[in-house]
């Protein structure tokens, strides 16, 4: 495969002039004016609460994104949930509520199997705990005879003869 498979096929000359004939007369109509008068927008706009509550209208399509959203918000003001089941109810959606137990459920087990996994791999580690001395005395030795290894390897690189003393 060549990179020249990657791209598409080159415009014919004809073709590209035509494309540029047309982008100046657009351009000289004002037509491209109009695509960037609109504020730019940084952060997407989130679905609020009241915005939520207010949306819910006799005839509207439900998704399971609506209960999944109406549960959320549910989690930090207790009881919102139950405003829009009442909501639905009273437009007629008489199964709202068991669309949503169904939503909290699901949640429930998939939150409860992530916890499982939590746990499995937290009792996998070891926590073996040691005083506060034996921790030095272990530093303190590997210190020392890395202290050791590495003045070996230094006195032999430099051609120094060592001698073992006792």
């Amino acid at each position: 495969m060549y990179y020249k498979d990657w791209f598409p096929p080159p415009v014919p000359d004809d073709v590209f002039q035509q494309i540029c004939a047309d982008m100046e007369k657009a351009e000289q109509s004002g037509q491209l004016d109009q695509m960037f008068q609109g504020e730019c927008q940084d952060n997407p706009v989130h679905q609020s609460k009241e915005v939520l509550l207010s949306s819910i209208k006799k005839g509207m399509k439900l998704y399971k994104s609506t209960f999944k959203k109406a549960f959320a918000y549910d989690m930090t003001t207790p009881g919102f949930a139950d405003d829009v089941i009442a909501k639905l109810e009273e437009i007629g959606c008489t199964k709202a509520r068991e669309h949503y137990d169904n939503i909290v459920a699901e949640w429930q087990q998939e939150h409860d199997e992530m916890m499982k996994n939590v746990a499995e791999g937290y009792s996998k580690q070891n926590y073996e705990r040691k005083a506060v001395g034996e921790c030095k005395k272990t530093k303190k030795s590997n210190y020392k005879s890395s202290q050791n290894s590495n003045f070996f390897l230094i006195s032999k690189a430099l051609g120094f003869q060592l001698e073992k003393t006792e």
